[in-house]
C-alpha cells in the first residue's frame, strides 16, 4: 500500500477468534514465539500468560443489590469495657447466563462502608438468611446462586446475599459520631472465577430511630440504616 508521501506501507489482518497466535522469531532461536503487549513493549509470552489465554473464560455477569442493611450495637455492660458490635447483610440477584459454574469466592471480596467523615474496612462472606446452624450452609442443589464455605457458587441466575463486618472492631467511644450519620455508603468489589474483572457496586443506606434497651446486664443502643 502506498501512502500520499510515497511512503510504502504494508498491512496484516488476520482473525483472533484463534488466540493464541505463533510469530517467526526475528533472532531465529526458538523459530516461533507468541508475542505479549507489555506497557509499551512487546515480549514473549510466559507460560501462565499462555494458559490463560487458553482456559475457558466467564463473561462478567450483570449484578444488583436487591437490599442492604448494616447495624451498630453500643455494649454497655456491668464490669465491663463498653464495645460495639457491627455487621450488615447485602442481597443480590446475579444475571449468568452462560452454562459455565462460576464462583464468587470469598476471599476475593472486599468492601468498604463511608460516612462523611468515617470509613469501614469490611470483611465479607457468602451467607444463608435462610440458614441458622453454627456451621457453614450446606449448598443449594437447585440452579441459581447458593452459598458455600468458599463464596457463593452460580450455576443460573438468581439471588445470593452477602454478610459483612469490620476487619477491625470499631471504638466504642467513636459511637456518637455514627449515630448521626443520616446515610451510610456501601461499596463492594467482587472477584468471579473464571475473569480477569471485579464486580463494582455502590449503595446508599438510610438510619432507621435508634432503639435502646436496658436489661439486668447493662445497656444495648442500637442503630440501623437499610436502603431505600
Amino acid at each position: 500500500m502506498t501512502l500520499e508521501s510515497g511512503d510504502q506501507v504494508t498491512v496484516l489482518t488476520f482473525e483472533t477468534d484463534r488466540a493464541p497466535y505463533l510469530v517467526k522469531s526475528a533472532k531465529g532461536d526458538p523459530t516461533l514465539e507468541v508475542p505479549y503487549r507489555s506497557g509499551s513493549g512487546t515480549r514473549s509470552a510466559r507460560r501462565a500468560e499462555l494458559l490463560r489465554m487458553l482456559a475457558p473464560t466467564i463473561s462478567l455477569p450483570a449484578t444488583t443489590v436487591l437490599s442492604a442493611r448494616s447495624s451498630m450495637t453500643l455494649v454497655e455492660w456491668t464490669g465491663r469495657e463498653p464495645r460495639i458490635d457491627c455487621s450488615g447483610q447485602v442481597e443480590l440477584f446475579v444475571e449468568h447466563l452462560t452454562d459455565r459454574t462460576a464462583m464468587i469466592p470469598n476471599h476475593l471480596m472486599s468492601g468498604i462502608l463511608r460516612g462523611r467523615e468515617i470509613d469501614l474496612q469490611l470483611h465479607l462472606t457468602a451467607s444463608s438468611s435462610a440458614w441458622w446452624g453454627t456451621e457453614p450452609p450446606p449448598p443449594d442443589p437447585r440452579p441459581g446462586v447458593s452459598s458455600t464455605k468458599d463464596g457463593l457458587l452460580i450455576t443460573a441466575p438468581g439471588s445470593g446475599s452477602i454478610s459483612f463486618r469490620p476487619q477491625d472492631s470499631p471504638d466504642a467511644g467513636g459511637f456518637p459520631e455514627w449515630i448521626t450519620e443520616e446515610t451510610l455508603d456501601l461499596e463492594i468489589q467482587l472477584a468471579v472465577t473464571g475473569t480477569s474483572r471485579m464486580i463494582h457496586m455502590k449503595t446508599a443506606m438510610r438510619r432507621e430511630p435508634t432503639t435502646i434497651s436496658t436489661g439486668a446486664a447493662g445497656t444495648e443502643t442500637r442503630v440501623s440504616w437499610l436502603m431505600k
